[in-house]
């Protein structure tokens, strides 16, 4: 009497035989499909190493690659519990993930690259229209600073200007002149007045 070797449930050996050996069983109903009736199905292709079921799908591990490829090309496709198998060997399954993952990340890449060649664009011409404000304005005067610049001096306040004038419209010196010629004016007529007193006397003196 022969008996039935137990399957382990280990489908996850990362050795390159193993990984190369192993069965992916897609849309499979697991509410309805157990473990045995995998193992009963997937057994007539070669001797099933291990089995293990997850929510919607499961793997088989056998022990050589030829077991496995035999296995893919005879039930996949195969209507189970309502549902059609997707069978694949899981070394290109994982394969295809990771190609996946990684299509995402230089997406992600190249969505970062681009955002940062529109933004060197942005400087560049930035700095085109800088050297072309300079070729304009060697001098690296903006526009209006010399109209500004005259203007400024233009507004600027003059410094007050001695009047030179006296109120009436004479000139400061003729009215000096003047002045100095009405003094001596005086001086004179006082004198002459002085001297027709002192003769009044004299002739007042030689009566008495």
């Amino acid at each position: 009497m022969s008996m039935k070797i137990q399957t382990s449930n280990v489908t996850n050996k990362n050795d390159p035989k193993s990984i190369n050996s192993r069965v992916l069983i897609g849309n499979l109903n697991t509410a309805a499909v157990k473990t045995s009736d995998v193992e009963t199905i997937f057994s007539k292709y070669g001797r099933v190493a291990g089995c293990s079921v997850h929510k919607g799908y499961a793997f088989v591990q056998y022990a050589n690659e030829r077991h496995a490829r035999a296995a893919v090309l005879g039930e996949n496709g195969r209507v189970l519990a309502g549902q059609t198998l997707d069978i694949n060997m899981a070394a290109i399954t994982t394969s295809s993930v990771k190609i996946k993952l990684k299509s995402s990340e230089l997406q992600a890449i190249k969505t970062e690259l681009t955002q940062i060649k529109s933004n060197i664009d942005a400087l560049l011409g930035r700095l085109e229209q800088i050297a072309e404000e300079q070729k304009a304005n060697p001098d690296g005067k903006k526009k209006g600073d010399s109209g500004s610049s005259n203007s400024g001096d233009g507004s600027r306040p003059l410094a007050p200007q001695e009047d030179t004038t006296s109120e009436a419209g004479t000139p400061q010196g003729e009215a000096q002149v003047r002045d100095d010629g009405e003094e001596e004016g005086l001086l004179t007529h006082s004198e002459e007045e002085l001297e027709h007193s002192q003769d009044t006397d004299a002739e007042e003196g030689a009566l008495q």
